[in-house]
């Protein structure tokens, strides 16, 4: 009685191994290399202002390595100049939980949330470059973004005030 039992418990047991959604597994050297070499591809495209072929070449180097930040921060800034500033954001802030120091990308990211009129949000990724750097110019850049917009937004509440006087 026992073997006949076995069986279909072994077969359940090897089927499930299979069926079961296994974790990801880190890239391997090789993918990490390639990932690589497509965000070199891509980054050159960007700066050749071919965005559609740059965008492509960074999905392809996040799927050959999903933990290449640098991929995520182009990727997020392309999606932000895209006029889609939230999934700038989101890209970006998932880059910056690989790599949370990165000048530019905090930079990108504070513009994202400019954009989006997130000023809680912009202002904490200022305080994260203050921190990081002082007074540097990805500092001093956000800063002045986020003094511009808050001016831009007194000034358009105040000018239903001025029209009704």
């Amino acid at each position: 009685m026992k073997r006949f039992l076995i069986l279909p418990v072994m077969a359940l047991f090897i089927w499930g191994v299979f069926l079961v959604p296994q974790p990801l597994m880190a890239a391997t050297p090789d993918m990490e290399i390639l990932s690589k070499k497509l965000y070199l591809e891509a980054d050159l495209a960007f700066k050749n202002k071919e965005l559609e072929k740059a965008n492509d070449l960074l999905t392809q180097s996040l799927l050959a390595n999903p933990a290449n930040a640098d991929a995520f921060f182009l990727k997020g800034h392309l999606s932000n100049l895209n006029e889609d500033p939230a999934e700038g954001l989101r890209l970006i802030s998932r880059g910056l939980n690989i790599n949370p120091k990165d000048l530019k990308a905090l930079l990108w990211a504070g513009e994202a949330a400019v954009t989006l009129e997130d000023f809680e949000e912009a202002d904490v990724h200022l305080k994260r470059l203050e921190k990081l750097c002082g007074d540097c110019t990805e500092q001093q850049t956000l800063l002045l973004m986020i003094e511009d917009a808050d001016t831009q937004d007194k000034v358009a509440l105040d000018k239903p005030k001025q029209s009704e006087e």
